[in-house]
């Protein structure tokens, strides 16, 4: 896939606590089944499964089956207008790209916020760039020859894109656990992101900013998202199959 259909980030500030009454505001820490939270899984089911034991969801993001999902409602639809905050931890175990035949170079891995309508039409080709509308999305793209790349999207409900949002080389180490924080201020049409890796601060990740052609996206599940790698132009095709946890998911919208 091009880097051009990416989108992470995670961001180091303070923020206030939730004010009953004044907040949608929700936290997943995976301590029991996630399924009684309204946790739903679609396409390839077995790519997602919670680890009692560890209290986290494992994930395996595999390309080449179809487009898979393990998400949960917001509570209300996010659109432009909307200020909100994600976080959450990701750690992977291992990653491969080039995994689909004929398609070798790279390809994302996404959590982030979906519009579930949207993504889990027949239609929807994360690859084409033209094909998966109402995303507010965090993708890391492993090296394949340009520098590993984290980047932020923000896709409208008619497919158009966000201006920057992309930080490379950036490599998302295995074993090494990743706090993304993903904050979208509305004033500024800008979704701020920062990361830390153990804890320790990363550099600033490039803001994401709506242009002035961006309509409005539309926003309603959290999602760990598996893609499929079907749709890219040929020359750039890429592929990927990765294994992971995701953990301690907030969510907050004033």
């Amino acid at each position: 896939a091009l880097l051009a259909l990416a989108g992470v980030s995670v961001l180091c500030v303070s923020r206030p606590l939730p004010v009953a009454g004044e907040e949608i505001f929700f936290t997943e820490n995976f301590a029991t089944a996630p399924t009684q939270r309204g946790w739903q899984a679609f396409g390839a089911t077995n790519l997602f499964g919670w680890n009692a034991p560890n209290q986290n969801l494992e994930v395996t993001w595999d390309s080449a089956q179809g487009n898979s999902l393990f998400y949960r409602p917001l509570g209300m639809a996010m659109t432009r207008t909307n200020d909100f905050i994600l976080e959450f931890d990701l750690r992977l175990a291992d990653v491969a790209i080039g995994t689909t035949t004929d398609k070798p170079y790279t390809f994302q891995l996404a959590v982030g916020l979906t519009d579930l309508a949207s993504a889990t039409n027949s239609s929807f080709l994360r690859g084409t760039g033209f094909s998966s509308p109402n995303l507010v999305e965090f993708d890391y793209f492993p090296d394949s020859g340009y520098g590993a790349t984290v980047a932020t999207a923000i896709i409208s409900s008619n497919n158009v894109w966000n201006a920057g949002g992309f930080t490379y080389p950036m490599e998302l180490t295995t074993g090494d656990v990743f706090h993304v924080t993903m904050r979208y201020v509305a004033a500024r049409q800008t979704l701020m992101t920062r990361m830390t890796r153990n804890n320790t601060p990363l550099c600033p990740l490039e803001n994401a900013t709506l242009g002035e052609g961006f309509s409005d996206f539309h926003v309603d599940h959290l999602a760990i998202s598996s893609y499929s790698d079907a749709g890219q132009e040929p020359s750039f095709a890429g592929s990927i199959r990765a294994h992971g946890t995701v953990d301690n998911f907030v969510f907050i919208c004033p």
